[in-house]
């Protein structure tokens, strides 16, 4: 959330602006809200937000970007280790 606000010159800080994003992201960011935490649900959170990630920091050319294969390793070992 804070590199979408920064990309959109949001305060990142003011949890009140996170209704100014963009629909898309806003709709990425819900799919991962899970009902009840199983194993299933929070990998599958952990995916999406993972990937949500990926994309914002690739989107924003003010960031170094070098990590993609490293958090989609750590996302898939997460998910496998979720009790």
């Amino acid at each position: 959330m804070t590199i979408k606000c920064l990309s959109e010159n949001l305060n990142p800080f003011d949890g009140r602006v996170y209704d100014k994003l963009s629909d898309l992201f806003l709709t990425e960011i819900q799919s991962s809200l899970i009902a009840s935490p199983n194993r299933q649900n929070l990998g599958r959170s952990l995916k999406v937000l993972t990937k949500v990630l990926i994309n914002e920091i690739k989107n924003n050319s003010g960031l170094n970007y070098k990590f993609e294969n490293e958090l989609k390793h750590i996302a898939e070992i997460n998910t496998e280790n979720i009790a």
